[in-house]
């Protein structure tokens, strides 16, 4: 219940806030363990660098007595005789004189807060006796006065760290913070242009990941505006085709008396309702395709598809008295879905069959290892203009192309490019005012 409650508590801290302290704990406790290594350390190397400095003193007026002097250094020198009676020399305050002698070992006498090392030697050739005393409590009032500095510059770099630390933080989260901003603005507004603006051009983490946000938002408003176009234009071909048919049941109803004066209402209700439902199943298809992201494939042999539908449909050219020109070469063989490919096929040709004036030539041809399929007429033509519009949904040219009895739906071809796209193949379209249309599918063999 406690960690529960501490969860909630620290979510409500900014992310900024809560790593500065997460880094700061940790500089906070690494400071920590230095501080005590050092302090468990500090007492040994004093002492052993002090008494080094104290032996080597005493061992100097050892070897040359004429050396010897009452204070120098910091150390403290007395000489006694045999009966321990000191005979020249100096002490410091608090230190006990009457402590035994101890040849060449190195002591420590404590009193109250005061500490003091001490070395006896013998003088050579003599019976005198000679003794070092080096107080530390000027060392270590040294040692605290570095400690109490050391302290106070830690805590003063430990508060710049944390200032410091904390700025570059905050700023490293910007982005995410105008991320979190602009998905906000995004959501009042309902504006899919707004995008994370960015002051630089870091290439690190969060700025990567802010440019992957933009990226998916170009995505989003693209699809927005292509489902927002979509819906536009289903309303806009369903409308038409409904206007017709409430038109012409109105009038039926209001001034046809027999069967036979309802029957032209009937038959134009009746072919506006075919429209519908063609372009009802071809927004299904088109949806269906464009959710696959894969097709189930089989080897195909794509000669014999492209003959038998060019023998399915000669008569329908024959009877608009178009000329058909096919070279097809036999047993090209490729992998891919039959129902699906008969579909691009004759979208093409049905196209070419609307459109062209007297002509229609179909090739299928073997280039290296690639099956080339091209479909050309002789019509009207597409402009360079409307050439990027060509695979979009419902994008028709203007009449002087699609006259009525042509006019489609404008789902074909974004059906066909879907299609050639799932087959991993590619689609390309030459066209030239006055000069025709030539489609051309490569597959891969």
């Amino acid at each position: 219940m406690f960690l529960k409650k501490m969860n909630r508590f620290l979510s409500r801290i900014p992310v900024s806030i809560r790593v500065t302290v997460w880094f700061s704990s940790v500089i906070v406790i690494l400071f920590l363990i230095i501080l005590s290594s050092l302090i468990l350390i500090e007492d040994k190397v004093v002492n052993d660098l002090s008494q080094k400095e104290l032996v080597e003193a005493v061992e100097e007026i050892y070897e040359d007595p004429e050396k010897f002097e009452n204070f120098n250094d910091g150390i403290y020198y007395i000489k006694y005789n045999e009966q321990n009676e000191i005979i020249a020399g100096k002490f410091p305050k608090d230190f006990d004189i009457a402590l035994a002698f101890s040849m060449e070992d190195i002591n420590i006498y404590q009193v109250e807060n005061k500490k003091f090392l001490y070395y006896d030697t013998r003088l050579q050739d003599e019976d005198d006796w000679i003794r070092g005393i080096y107080p530390l409590g000027k060392v270590q009032k040294e040692i605290e006065t570095l400690w109490n500095i050391a302290i106070a510059l830690s805590v003063l770099f430990l508060i710049f760290v944390v200032i410091v630390g904390y700025r570059i933080i905050k700023n490293a989260f910007k982005p995410v913070k105008q991320i979190s901003n602009t998905a906000l603005e995004i959501k009042r507004s309902k504006d899919f242009s707004n995008r994370i603006e960015l002051e630089d051009s870091n290439d690190d983490e969060i700025h990567k990941m802010a440019s992957t946000f933009n990226e998916m938002l170009d995505t989003v408003e693209e699809v927005f505006i292509h489902e927002k176009q979509f819906s536009s234009d289903v309303s806009h071909e369903l409308r038409t085709p409904i206007t017709v048919i409430l038109a012409q049941s109105d009038y039926a109803l209001q001034y046809s008396d027999t069967f036979e004066e309802a029957k032209e209402s009937l038959e134009v209700i009746n072919r506006h309702a075919k429209r519908m439902t063609n372009l009802i199943n071809q927004i299904m298809e088109l949806s269906k395709l464009e959710r696959q992201k894969e097709i189930e494939k089989e080897k195909i042999n794509l000669s014999n598809i492209v003959l038998q539908l060019l023998e399915d449909y000669k008569p329908l050219l024959e009877s608009k008295n178009l000329n058909l020109v096919y070279n097809v070469e036999k047993d090209i063989r490729i992998q891919g879905n039959k129902i699906m490919l008969e579909r691009v096929f004759l979208n093409i040709l049905m196209n070419a069959v609307k459109f062209t004036k007297t002509n229609i030539e179909i090739s299928l041809t073997r280039e290296n290892k690639t099956a080339v399929l091209k479909i050309r007429d002789d019509g009207i033509g597409i402009s360079e203009e409307n050439k990027k519009f060509i695979w979009e949904r419902f994008f028709q040219v203007n009449d002087s192309r699609n006259k009525e009895e042509n006019k489609g739906s404008g789902l074909g071809l974004s059906m066909v490019k879907k299609i050639v796209d799932l087959h991993s193949a590619t689609i390309d379209l030459e066209s030239e005012i006055d000069q025709g249309t030539c489609f051309t599918i490569k597959f891969n063999m």
